[in-house]
């Protein structure tokens, strides 16, 4: 998108979906730059695991917000990079449960960081009302489309 005026002409969901892909963007170089093969997308699983290790991959999905096929891309490329591992579930054996490696569980305080700065960067200058202003409508913008 160009460097445009930001005025109430420009469509809503065009600026939220923008912001969203430049915060994306602004993670992967920050994790690429701090030394970590890791995406925003692997993050989300990551953080996901963090809080509980040992999820099938169809909850990781619903919790991502990814279909099928792009969480199996994203847990392939994790696996291949060493940061997750499937294990058979013992009571169903047609899923796969996704654990943590050593090496995920160590980055949890480095890229949380990294995170915590990215968002820092991001409202810098935004009244602290003004964000949770923000915060509820774009609850209820959600609110309203899942109705």
């Amino acid at each position: 998108m160009q460097d445009q005026d930001q005025s109430s002409e420009q469509p809503l969901f065009s600026l939220i979906k923008w912001v969203s892909k430049a915060f994306r963007a602004k993670l992967n170089h920050s994790f690429t730059k701090a030394g970590h093969n890791v995406t925003s997308e692997q993050w989300r699983i990551l953080r996901c695991l963090w809080h509980k290790d040992g999820q099938r991959q169809q909850d990781l999905a619903d919790v991502a917000r990814k279909d099928k096929t792009s969480i199996t891309r994203i847990i392939d490329s994790m696996e291949k990079r060493d940061l997750v591992v499937r294990v058979p579930d013992r009571l169903d054996r047609r899923q796969n449960l996704i654990y943590l490696t050593n090496k995920a569980k160590r980055l949890q305080e480095d890229l949380t960081e990294i995170i915590r700065k990215t968002a820092l960067q991001a409202q810098q200058g935004i009244d602290p009302d003004d964000l949770e202003t923000l915060r509820e409508v774009l609850t209820k913008l959600h609110d309203n489309l899942r109705n």
